[in-house]
């Protein structure tokens, strides 16, 4: 048997948004109602209204949040599958299965309609999200790849099954059993979820196609950040762990995409340092800074022939080699563990439209948190404490406003470097940014006022500039 755990959004869920808003029209449609009817003139009336049209739709709101996040865990066998969520299902009783439409759900989604009429959904996204991680979606891929295995499996014992005929005429003859020329006959009326349309199998197996093509690209940045940082991390990068496992995913490759990757990282390490310096302040001496292109990648080259997937992945290389100026540029954290993390806006400025850009960062290795308060429990899968947002810098606006509104609360994130000595605080900008020398100075000193001002210690920050073009 065959198991499978992941979270999904419990579609089920969805009457109490509709609860909510027919709570908030519904209201104020029946005050307005009454107020014509009866001629009534109250203010009192009309804003009490509003208020419980308010609350009923944030409590419709509320227990969407709440009952939308589901856990399933899923059992295959010889003849159906048991779901914690949706109790047991046999394979007799699947009528059909199929994804979901362009403007319905995203993959991985999937629904099987049973011969009862019921419907079995799960609802996921192919990135994190509130419902479900990114690792809940590849389980449930790895869920319908196994179901349509087990699906064919079922089929073909379906189909090897004799068909026994018993003649109502005479109960006292022999049940006769279909000769070898009667096998046509013995297909057409096996199982009419087989042969009276697509198999099962067959459905799951599209559904499955479906949902490698909806979700085709992924950040390549990482693989590529491997191979720019050999002239800012030195000629020891590629001599410890990185390289062994760089080596490992292109071991085998085809001469003709290394050629590729070779010639990207040519084309890196002479337009990278064009871009102009990177600046770091920080409490984190050990910290490196570096720009890398985010190239995109067809994430179903390993469902493809091996020299299909080179010509796939090799046209996005072509691409950034005869056109490095039209890749965007991630900055990149190094840690000395050779970890690499982006940078990032936030919630709290991710719709701002200004070209001038700084980032913060707050670390602490040390602080390990859990990452969805609503289903994990199990502390193992708490990560550390690693929190990104930018910094929009707007003419007419003050650095110290840019810096409070790129997260809430700023002074007590500050002030956590007082009480931990792992906690680190990153502040980054890029001339590629909009970020000149000047204006990086210029919000240095601001942040390093708000951290005096709520007592921590700057001695240990400094500040560092990284991409340099060499003279």
């Amino acid at each position: 048997m065959e198991v499978f755990n992941f979270r999904f959004q419990n579609n089920k869920s969805n009457k109490y948004l509709w609860y909510g808003l027919l709570s908030f029209f519904g209201g104020l449609g029946l005050s307005i109602a009454l107020m014509i009817i009866f001629d009534l003139d109250s203010l009192f009336l009309f804003f009490t209204t509003i208020i419980l049209s308010i609350g009923g739709f944030i409590l419709g709101l509320r227990k969407y949040l709440i009952h939308s996040k589901s856990n399933d865990k899923i059992t295959l066998q010889e003849d159906g599958f048991h779901s914690e969520y949706h109790g047991y299902v046999s394979f007799s009783d699947i009528e059909s299965i199929a994804d979901f439409g362009i403007f319905q759900a995203p993959p991985p989604s999937m629904k099987i309609r049973l011969r009862s009429g019921e419907k079995i959904v799960w609802f996921l996204s192919p990135t994190k999200t509130k419902f479900n991680s990114e690792e809940d979606a590849e389980t449930f891929k790895s869920f319908t790849v196994a179901l349509g295995d087990h699906l064919a499996k079922y089929e073909q014992k379906q189909v090897s099954k004799p068909i026994v005929n018993v003649d109502h005429t005479d109960l006292n003859s022999e049940m006769s059993i279909p000769s070898d020329n009667s096998e046509a006959a013995v297909e057409t009326t096996t199982s009419d979820a087989i042969y009276t349309h697509e198999k099962l199998s067959d459905q799951v197996k599209n559904v499955h196609k479906r949902h490698n093509r909806a979700v085709w690209t992924i950040p390549f940045g990482l693989v590529l950040a491997l191979i720019s940082f050999t002239r800012g991390c030195g000629a020891d990068y590629f001599k410890n762990k990185r390289q062994q496992e760089f080596q490992q995913i292109f071991a085998g490759s085809h001469q003709r995409y290394n050629q590729l990757l070779e010639k990207s990282r040519q084309v890196m390490d002479d337009y990278v340092p064009n871009l102009g310096p990177v600046y770091v302040f920080s409490n984190d001496p050990e910290i490196e800074i570096a720009l890398v292109p985010d190239i995109m990648e067809d994430e179903t080259y390993g469902n493809l022939p091996a020299t299909l997937a080179y010509s796939s992945q090799g046209q996005y290389l072509r691409d950034f080699i005869n056109n490095p100026e039209n890749a965007e540029y991630l900055t990149v954290f190094i840690h000395p563990d050779n970890e690499l993390q982006f940078t990032g806006k936030s919630r709290f400025n991710m719709l701002d439209s200004t070209e001038t850009w700084l980032y913060l960062r707050f670390y602490d290795i040390n602080h390990l948190v859990n990452p969805d308060p609503y289903l994990i429990a199990d502390s193992t899968m708490f990560s550390p404490l690693d929190i990104r947002t930018g910094v929009a810098i707007y003419e007419g606006q003050s650095i110290k406003e840019s810096l409070e509104n790129s997260i809430l609360g700023l002074p007590m994130m500050l002030a956590q470097a007082k009480h931990s000595e792992s906690f680190k605080i990153y502040l980054t900008g890029a001339e590629k940014d909009q970020v000149s020398e000047a204006l990086f100075e210029d919000v240095r000193k601001e942040l390093n006022a708000l951290l005096f001002g709520v007592d921590v210690d700057t001695l240990d920050f400094q500040t560092k500039i990284f991409n340099l073009k060499e003279q």
